[in-house]
């Protein structure tokens, strides 16, 4: 691959250079005096900061036991804020509603930036993005459940992406995993 195919991949294929550049736009938002503003910017960097970051392991018994407590005891939170934190903290991994329960949305932006940027199938994707150690009848292939959690977290990504503003009318790229490969 050329300098100038490296930079038309970089260019359009790219998300999650994207993803990182809208993480560094919220920067002065984040940092407003405006409430507003701040509460807004700081929920778009949660739903972005879920495709990018690996969730987070479930808490103990204990561990939730113990943050409820703290959240009960917490006089700076309103009644309904500590009420939120702790039916949070009473569902068993205490994360946000929405946040990935598997690593499958971190693949997701690798798989989809596959997509475009090769002719590759789901399921070729899978097995190159995650593996797959289920029986399948094709070693060049990941079974199909494995290819559709893929094919559906990419699904997910790409509704996001289109919402915040990334450009999804291109035409897909003709490399090959190969290609993708040797240039890493």
């Amino acid at each position: 691959m050329g300098e100038v195919d490296k930079f038309i991949f970089q260019f359009l294929y790219d998300i999650e250079r994207f993803l990182w550049r809208k993480l560094d736009a919220l920067k002065e938002d984040l940092c407003s005096d405006d409430d507003g503003i701040r509460k807004l910017a700081e929920g778009k960097f949660v739903k972005i900061s879920n495709w990018l970051f690996q969730p987070l392991p479930p808490l103990s018994e204990e561990e939730r036991l113990q943050r409820t407590e703290e959240a009960l005891s917490d006089k700076s939170l309103s009644p309904s804020e500590r009420l939120k934190a702790i039916r949070r903290l009473a569902r068993s991994t205490g994360r946000r509603r929405g946040r990935p329960w598997t690593d499958t949305a971190q693949h997701a932006v690798l798989a989809l930036t596959m997509h475009y940027a090769t002719k590759s199938s789901w399921r070729e994707i899978a097995l190159a993005v995650r593996g797959c150690k289920h029986e399948r009848p094709t070693p060049e292939r990941s079974c199909k459940t494995c290819g559709d959690s893929i094919r559906d977290a990419a699904g997910r990504l790409e509704k996001f992406l289109i919402e915040t503003g990334f450009q999804t009318d291109f035409p897909r790229g003709d490399m090959s995993l190969g290609d993708l490969a040797r240039e890493e």
